[in-house]
């Protein structure tokens, strides 16, 4: 079997960092974010129904940085993950888009990669 037969990955896109972002989704399917202060992501553009998305969040060479979800993800017992704050860390997570409710289902993959 030529390929990948469970999925196509290209490029990671990289989000310029910013106070307040809004995450499009269309994009492509994985995207990294350096923080470089406390962020909020007010929203996810473009969902496809059933669509996988997956987020690496890192921390800069100060850490600390701290980050808000959006009010339309959904994480396990109503709680979003504590972000590893330690300086040049690594978290990922994965969204799954329900186009019935509108909403992410959060996932966190993993924290305090190096």
């Amino acid at each position: 079997m030529a390929g990948n037969p469970i999925a196509t990955f290209g490029t990671p896109t990289v989000i310029v960092d910013g106070a307040t972002q809004t995450i499009d989704a269309s994009s492509g399917s994985f995207a990294i974010w350096t923080l470089g202060a406390t962020r909020t992501v007010s929203t996810f553009l473009n969902p496809a129904p059933g669509q996988v998305f997956y987020l690496e969040v890192r921390q800069d060479a100060t850490g600390s940085r701290l980050l808000t979800w959006p009010s339309n993800v959904n994480w396990p017992a109503a709680t979003a993950p504590t972000l590893t704050t330690t300086a040049s860390k690594r978290d990922k997570f994965a969204f799954i888009y329900n186009p019935t409710s509108a909403t992410w289902d959060g996932y966190t993959i993993g924290l305090n990669y190096t």
